[in-house]
């Protein structure tokens, strides 16, 4: 029991370095009581077996702090790999050795009753910070959509040019496709905003199939390629 007591606070000292480094990088950059604010916003993380452990000499924990801290920082390091926030429903990303179900945590935070406690405040905070991880304002569409639209605004960039990125295995063909656009009756309001925002993000895009739509459907989705 000694032993693994103290290895287990040995890998408390470690994260201790670890947030003592996050905490003079902060200050550094955003000055003493700036850094200082932004660095206690973020909840420290206790591990499932050094929580158990230390309630067994009667040490009290909270594990909703703890879980907002692995969410926490499985967002940071996802960017840093993939280049967006937004993961597909089932991904997960690897922290500290721990699988972090990044996905379905994100999803649960887009819940409109998601945001309530001054903890999941803290961490909004920090999600926006990080980048787009939900629906921007006034979209008429999904969390699922908007994922498809920061991948294919990658793709465009690494491709360097709108053909190459159209030329490539089609991972991105038919992405804004006649059920995509149509998220709202078409000619209404809704339908209006969604087509709108369609052209001016990636009008280039041709269906797979747009027999169903209205003329009007048809000459958004088959906007021109903005390279002719």
């Amino acid at each position: 029991m000694v032993v693994r007591l103290g290895w287990e606070l040995e890998r408390v000292r470690r994260q201790w370095r670890r947030d003592r480094d996050d905490l003079r990088a902060l200050v550094a950059e955003h000055g003493p009581g700036e850094g200082l604010s932004v660095w206690r916003a973020r909840p420290r993380r206790v591990s499932a077996d050094l929580a158990a452990l230390l309630g067994e000499y009667g040490f009290v924990w909270e594990p909703r702090a703890s879980a907002r801290q692995l969410l926490v920082e499985a967002a940071r390091a996802y960017p840093d790999r993939y280049g967006h926030l937004l993961p597909g429903m089932e991904e997960t990303i690897s922290v500290d050795g721990q699988e972090v179900r990044i996905g379905r945590l994100l999803s649960e935070c887009r819940r409109p009753s998601w945001g309530a406690r001054e903890g999941e405040q803290d961490v909004a905070r920090v999600l926006d910070e990080l980048g787009v991880w939900r629906v921007r304002d006034g979209a008429p569409w999904n969390a699922a959509f908007e994922r498809k639209l920061v991948l294919l605004k990658a793709s465009t960039r690494r491709a360097g040019a709108v053909g190459n990125s159209w030329a490539d295995s089609g991972t991105f063909r038919g992405m804004i496709s006649a059920s995509g656009c149509a998220t709202s009756t078409a000619g209404g309001p809704g339908w209006q905003r969604s087509s709108a925002r369609c052209s001016w993000s990636c009008g280039w895009a041709r269906p797979r199939a747009t027999g169903g739509l209205s003329p009007q459907a048809r000459r958004v989705c088959h906007a021109p390629a903005p390279n002719g």
